[in-house]
């Protein structure tokens, strides 16, 4: 697909929500460098954390933003279709989206991000018309306090708050799972981060190959490093 048929809208990008300027909400150039010589010197997509993601009814990237941008800059004029994942959802449900896919990569959104794209739908006054709040809390494993605590702060009268049971009991549970859910996005990022490790290994190993080779091309006739 043309890179130009994708559309890289801002007001679905969950980055940097909580910022007061919007001006401020921008993608990570650290992040779009190592992608860009990720592309230069593989000449693919990166897609360990899953496929660029777009809704088809709109072409609003949910996921991707970086890889997009990357690829751009090396100077790629198409995305191959491997590499992308259609979505058919409605266009007031992109940001939720698009928030739910940036959270399950291996940089999760911030728990201040989270709480602005909440804000983003309570504010609108549809009170999640596309999910429910109990939806929000299992997407982003938010617990039961902490909604209430960020409702209060948007000023929610108590009538419009929903109702939700808030033992005890309920709060322990709701902090295992955090933790369960924690521990599960530590864990992928510990094999993210190994993943990364033999990559490099992989290379420094075939760097000092290479280099032999090199040394050794003028004193034998068939080098035992390489065959040649």
């Amino acid at each position: 697909m043309k890179i130009d048929k994708l559309v890289l809208n801002k007001n679905i990008y969950p980055r940097g929500r909580d910022k007061e300027n919007d001006n401020e909400i921008k993608p990570d150039d650290d992040q779009i460098k190592r992608y860009r010589e990720y592309i230069e010197e593989y000449n693919k997509i990166p897609n360990k954390n899953g496929n660029i993601t777009y809704n088809k009814r709109t072409m609003n990237v949910l996921d991707g933003f970086h890889r997009i941008l990357a690829a751009q800059q090396s100077g790629w004029t198409e995305i191959p279709d491997k590499d992308l994942v259609a979505m058919d959802i409605p266009i007031e449900k992109e940001l939720w989206v698009s928030a739910m896919l940036n959270n399950d990569s291996s940089k999760q959104l911030s728990r201040a991000e989270i709480k602005a794209v909440l804000k983003a739908y309570w504010e609108k006054g549809d009170r999640l018309k596309y999910g429910t709040i109990k939806d929000f809390m299992k997407d982003f494993a938010v617990s039961k306090s902490t909604i209430y605590n960020w409702l209060d702060d948007f000023k929610t009268k108590a009538a419009d708050r929903p109702k939700l049971e808030n033992t005890v009991n309920d709060r322990l549970k709701d902090k295992e799972e955090e933790i369960k859910d924690q521990k599960q996005k530590y864990e992928k990022q510990i094999t993210e981060l190994e993943y990364e490790l033999e990559t490099v290994k992989k290379k420094a190993k075939e760097d000092i190959i290479n280099l032999l080779c090199k040394e050794h091309q003028q004193q034998v006739k068939v080098c035992k490093n390489c065959g040649k």
